[in-house]
């Protein structure tokens, strides 16, 4: 069965219909995207961080590495996007119990990549810093992911530093950025020295920090803009889409 997405007014975030998923990234249709890192305590005094690589059997980024879950709301979540994030964490990673916090952050995406330039991608983000037990069975429900692997937080920025072009486009967007990649630690530290016991999600604050745009279209340089998002539309030149 095909996929049904909500779509979404990108400066309102106005709810203002449905289509299937097929014609969400043909028309280039506004629709919000969930991404988490999940992390664990680890014995050096910092965290280890999961990532995975993408399958070929994605119709996006087949190949890629990713975040530790990276996925789309649809009609089934009733446009509830922490029923997305426990959707996601169950059907692709087998995770039932967790505690989970959000990015502070607003941003929106538009990319397109090189294998599929007729494949037009605009998202709203929400980004979740999720904690697991250290003897969390984690595994890979879902052939859309090839290889799941833990790193430590330090190890695993070296490894982003040299295969930057191998991650998703998203990825790339959340950790080359310096201001979010600050927020990502600075969260991830935060949430890992609170967290008493793992439960079911507790919580989290709605963001309203800053708004930023991301435009990474093949084959043009990407660029980031921070601003109110009408003029930072505007200015990318894609307000009238």
């Amino acid at each position: 069965m095909a996929q049904i997405f909500p779509i979404f007014n990108p400066i309102t975030q106005e709810h203002i219909g449905y289509k299937e998923r097929s014609l969400v990234h043909t028309n280039g249709d506004w629709h919000r995207a969930i991404q988490a890192n999940l992390i664990r305590k680890n014995n050096t005094g910092s965290f280890d961080i999961l990532i995975q690589k993408r399958s070929n059997y994605v119709d996006i980024g087949a190949g890629k590495f990713d975040q530790s879950l990276a996925t789309q709301m649809t009609d089934l979540d009733d446009l509830d996007e922490l029923k997305t994030l426990q959707r996601g964490l169950l059907l692709e990673l087998t995770v039932v119990t967790y505690q989970a916090t959000r990015l502070n952050s607003e941003s929106h995406i538009i990319k397109t990549y090189e294998e599929h330039p007729e494949t037009l991608n605009r998202e709203l983000l929400s980004l979740f810093i999720v904690v697991t037990n250290r003897d969390e069975q984690i595994t890979s429900a879902t052939p859309k992911i090839t290889e799941l692997f833990w790193m430590s937080w330090e190890n695993f920025l070296k490894f982003f530093a040299k295969r930057k072009n191998e991650f998703t486009k998203t990825a790339q967007f959340y950790f080359g950025d310096p201001n979010l990649l600050q927020q990502i630690e600075e969260l991830s530290f935060s949430i890992l020295s609170s967290v008493s016991s793992i439960g079911t999600y507790v919580g989290y604050e709605k963001a309203t920090a800053q708004t930023l745009l991301r435009v990474d279209k093949w084959p043009d340089v990407p660029k980031t803009y921070c601003g109110d998002i009408s003029s930072t539309l505007l200015e990318a030149g894609e307000l009238s889409n």
